[in-house]
């Protein structure tokens, strides 16, 4: 072999051997590899939040009291809009119809709630006997209006009396509490229908339709008579009396659903009877039928009849 051949194949030789130990060798000190960037984690979904329905009967479930849960939805503020199953749902779990309300209206719920009262019998004053007739032939004076005597208040708050301004006194009505029901028409085709029922067709006690009836209430002062009490009128079914709540159309409430509740009430007159009652009136003359007095969505009821002039019941 030629010397220059010879000196060429040691040269490449040895430039192959550089170049495979200049591959091999670390980084020198100082010198840091940068690693590549970790792709970023998948965010989770954000859980679904539950509907307005659940929260309330969870909060029902969960031994919640009815003012708790009005707050709650008031402080909310956020009306929903209720289909019929939403209602009977809410109905089947025990909530009552005061915080279904509020639930559609969070401005609909009572001004002031009062405290309950204990049960009242609801009896008739034992009659007055008459009083002996004088020894003398000299009639008896013909009986005057109660002057100078102090009224009688009633004693619990919330509870409804008849007042008598003949004889000065406060007659019990008959106090009655409410039951909700629903009502589905043809199998919920045509419509459905929320009522309250009371107990019995006809009130225990009787007033005749010309009696200038007043009606004594105590409360607290300073809050406006007509938020506090409502006059309504009952209607008579075959065993029981009801008032009329909320109505729907259409296929299982389908067609809308419409509040019917006002369509009850009396127009009434209110009035100062002391300094922690109230005294209410009906602006007319109530005609023959069943009526009852409530504290706004109350299911406790005062009931009482008016019977036609000369009437024998």
């Amino acid at each position: 072999m030629k010397p220059k051949t010879l000196l060429a194949l040691v040269l490449a030789i040895s430039f192959a051997g550089i170049l495979a130990v200049a591959q091999t060798v670390p980084p020198a000190a100082g010198q840091i590899s940068t690693p590549s960037a970790p792709k970023p984690a998948a965010r989770p979904a954000a859980p679904t939040a539950p509907s307005q329905v659940d929260s309330v009967i969870k909060l029902v479930k969960g031994g919640m009291s009815e003012p708790f849960i009005i707050n709650y939805l008031q402080k909310n503020n956020k009306a929903a809009d209720l289909t019929p199953s939403d209602i009977v749902k809410l109905k089947e779990a025990g909530v009552s119809e005061t915080v279904i309300g509020v639930l559609m209206d969070p401005a609909s719920a009572p001004v002031a709630a009062v405290s309950p009262a204990p049960p009242v019998e609801a009896t008739l004053p034992a009659p007055v006997a008459a009083p002996p007739p004088p020894p003398d032939p000299v009639p008896a004076p013909a009986p005057v209006a109660v002057f100078g005597q102090e009224r009688p208040e009633p004693e619990y708050f919330g509870v409804a009396y008849l007042y008598d301004g003949t004889t000065n006194k406060l007659i019990n009505l008959e106090r009655q509490v409410a039951k909700p029901a629903a009502k589905v028409k043809a199998f919920g085709y045509g419509g459905i229908k929320s009522v309250s029922e009371i107990p019995g067709v006809n009130s225990q006690v009787r007033l005749p339709a010309d009696q200038k009836l007043a009606f004594v209430i105590k409360a607290p002062a300073g809050l406006d008579p007509q938020s506090l009490v409502e006059i309504v009128r009952l209607t008579r079914q075959k065993d029981h009396r009801e008032i009329l709540q909320m109505q729907s159309k259409g296929l299982m409430g389908l067609g809308g659903v419409k509040n019917e509740a006002d369509k009850a009430n009396v127009p009434f007159n209110s009035s100062k009877y002391s300094d922690t009652s109230i005294q209410v009136s009906p602006v007319e003359p109530l005609p023959p039928g069943e009526y009852a007095i409530r504290r706004p969505s109350s299911p406790t009821l005062f009931c009482f009849g008016v019977d036609p002039v000369g009437s024998s019941r």
